[in-house]
């Protein structure tokens, strides 16, 4: 299996340098490392996993300086740094997705949730408030706001966004058992 990994990652960096705006040979690159990541946190290898996290960030950086206008490769980026608990580097990458694409709501939503988990409070609450602002539907603002009620103790705020949440949430989330 590892030579196989081994192979699949000479043959995508070939086709990166012969075909650098070629989207596929960076995302499945990218796919590629995220799948053995993957692997590796099923085997509870926490240092592994980072470590092959890491080769995603770095295809997904020479993808972004390949094709500069793409919003979407920071969205990526940001996501495998929430997936690794690195959140001023996701909040960092999904930045540049937004000023690239300022109506993204994945990269807003995104942002808020690793602003959140940063305790940029301030930063979360108007990324949120942005996202209903666009989309009153947009179920997962109105857990995160309720979160930053219950950080300040404004109970009456938290509940009436959980209540928010559970009016627009589908019940098989996560957050909808919780609330």
């Amino acid at each position: 299996l590892r030579g196989e990994l081994a192979r699949a990652e000479k043959l995508l960096l070939a086709v990166q340098e012969q075909f650098p705006r070629l989207e596929g040979g960076y995302s499945n690159l990218v796919n590629v490392y995220v799948a053995e990541a993957d692997k590796w946190l099923a085997q509870n290898s926490q240092d592994a996993a980072r470590q092959t996290l890491s080769k995603a960030l770095a295809v997904l950086e020479r993808q972004a300086k390949a094709q500069s206008d793409q919003a979407g490769i920071w969205i990526r980026h940001g996501g495998i740094c929430m997936t690794m608990a690195d959140w001023s580097r996701a909040i960092s990458s999904l930045g540049r997705a937004l000023e690239l694409e300022p109506d993204s709501q994945d990269a807003r939503l995104n942002r808020a949730l690793a602003a959140l988990q940063a305790g940029q409070d301030e930063l979360a609450r108007q990324d949120y408030c942005r996202v209903l602002g666009v989309n009153a539907a947009a179920f997962p603002a109105y857990y995160g706001l309720a979160e930053l009620a219950w950080r300040r103790k404004d109970w009456q705020q938290a509940v009436a966004n959980y209540e928010l949440y559970l009016k627009h949430a589908p019940r098989g989330t996560a957050e909808y058992a919780k609330v």
